[in-house]
């Protein structure tokens, strides 16, 4: 296995919370309003019956939508990978409906990776102030891993309701966007079920990037968070206690690769799983909790980053 993540998972989405909501649309201010369900603005006249499937060649999926879609490719550059996402949207006067399609280049693109970013970006969801909390899971599709959730926008009073898949090394992400009401609005589920993948993608892009290259130290990957090299991070570290593997009548040797988030005071606040020998992940996160680093200075301000750790079992740890 490679060493690799994909750090913007919802990539139109792929991936960070502040990317999710980068589109929301503007609403009225407090004043203006004394609630989302009273101050309201007209429901979408998309009329249930006006709902036609769109079948997307790109993706090889289909999906239905109110009205003609509007639709752009776009090119990201990930930690030690790069993808490339097909969105589809239709506005609404509330929000808007959008499905979207992010080919992953091969290092990225393994269940193992996906999944513990789809863990992280529901935590993520979880632990952020701005966020109320509705409901949320993993879920799947012919077999295929995923999540769903459900969380309302305290700035925008806007719900968000996503779900992502991942399949043939692609992210596929349904979203619908609106203002709650009383009764809730039924084309919200109506677009997220509507989803159905037919296949593999008919022709996949292709990536100018190559597995070995990583972007440099410093690449913004998503507001106020920075990749940082596996060598910047380790140059960087004050204490760095190493993990006790214990393996004695067990692989003799192999890495364990760790996803580390750091503070702008160079504490570590998350530790994810990313890469290697499972059986020793636990050991490996305990000890990686427990590093602290000089701040990461980007134009002389400390920044938010994240990079890999890789710790060696089996001999000599890494230098």
């Amino acid at each position: 296995m490679h060493n690799h993540i994909p750090l913007l998972l919802l990539l139109g989405f792929l991936l960070s919370p502040q990317f999710i909501f980068a589109q929301e649309p503007a609403m009225p201010k407090p004043n203006e309003a004394k609630s989302a369900v009273s101050s309201s603005p007209p429901a979408p006249k998309y009329p249930l019956e006006a709902w036609k499937p769109l079948i997307a060649k790109e993706g090889n999926f289909v999906i239905a939508f109110p009205s003609a879609v509007k639709s752009e490719t776009t090119r990201f550059l990930l930690q030690d990978g790069s993808a490339v996402e097909s969105r589809f949207t239709v506005p609404a006067s509330e929000g808007n409906y959008q499905a979207a399609i992010t080919f992953l280049s091969d290092n990225i693109a393994t269940p193992e990776l996906v999944r513990a970013r789809f863990a992280t970006l529901l935590k993520s969801l979880k632990q952020n102030p701005r966020i109320k909390w509705i409901s949320g899971d993993d879920i799947s599709l012919d077999g295929n891993p995923g999540i769903e959730f459900k969380v309302h926008i305290n700035e925008t009073k806007i719900t968000t309701w996503s779900r992502q898949y991942f399949a043939f090394g692609c992210i596929y992400e349904t979203t619908a966007r609106y203002l709650p009401r009383e009764p809730e609005l039924k084309e919200p589920q109506l677009f997220l079920d509507s989803f159905k993948l037919l296949g593999p993608p008919l022709q996949r892009p292709s990536f100018s990037m190559t597995t070995h290259q990583s972007p440099p130290d410093f690449t913004p990957l998503a507001q106020n968070m920075y990749y940082v090299s596996s060598e910047k991070l380790r140059a960087q570290a004050i204490e760095k206690p190493e993990p006790k593997f214990e393996t004695e009548g067990k692989i003799y040797s192999g890495t364990v690769t760790l996803l580390l988030t750091v503070s702008p005071e160079g504490k570590v606040l998350q530790a994810d799983p990313a890469d290697g020998f499972i059986g020793f992940h636990k050991e490996a996160t305990k000890a990686a909790k427990n590093w602290t680093f000089k701040p990461f200075l980007l134009n002389g301000k400390p920044v938010k980053v994240q990079g890999r750790l890789t710790f060696k079992f089996g001999g000599a740890t890494i230098p």
